[in-house]
């Protein structure tokens, strides 16, 4: 497994990542600690993940995407603003991705 010594004391990436589960925390900051620690266990260039903001886009595209798979045996879907998925309305017909909060 590519870069296993990241989860070095663990089965897999499945345990790794739970053993950050917390009551205290969302889900996305149980993805931004497991994130962390494995870019301090991987020491080479080659290992370098994305950053915590491209985590944070591509947790919110999924959420949609999830959304969109969930409701698509619906006859009529109302989506959710994309504003709530990362996005900014800029102007009509033009959006970009908001600032990590």
């Amino acid at each position: 497994m590519k870069h296993s010594s990241a989860f070095h004391g663990y089965q897999g990436p499945d345990e790794h990542f739970t053993s950050f589960n917390s009551p205290e925390l969302t889900t996305l900051n149980i993805h931004y600690k497991w994130l962390d620690d494995i870019r301090n266990r991987i020491d080479s260039e080659v290992g370098f993940l994305p950053s915590s903001e491209a985590l944070q886009y591509h947790w919110y595209r999924s959420c949609w995407v999830s959304y969109l798979w969930a409701n698509a045996k619906l006859d009529d879907v109302t989506l959710p603003p994309i504003t709530e998925f990362g996005w900014k309305i800029e102007e009509i017909g033009r959006a970009s991705c908001r600032e990590r909060v």
